[in-house]
């Protein structure tokens, strides 16, 4: 499952996806901008888990989103 929330929305949304393939992730991750851009929502800061592919890190600065990687638990 692809989880995005979206805080000035309050709103949460879920993509199924089959893998957690950077392609997948990214495609899911498209759907979602595309949807909040188009009802006028600007994504400016992403929080993510650990995890980021340079394919998702080249979008997000592409237009111009700052993101952060949550780090990981040390075990």
């Amino acid at each position: 499952m692809f989880v995005l929330y979206h805080y000035d929305t309050n709103t949460i949304h879920v993509i199924a996806i089959p893998n957690c393939q950077a392609a997948t992730i990214w495609d899911a991750w498209l759907k979602t901008y595309n949807i909040l851009f188009s009802k006028g929502y600007q994504i400016q800061h992403h929080i993510l888990d650990n995890e980021c592919s340079q394919h998702l890190k080249a979008e997000f600065f592409n237009n111009n989103i700052n993101y952060q990687l949550v780090p990981q638990a040390e075990q």
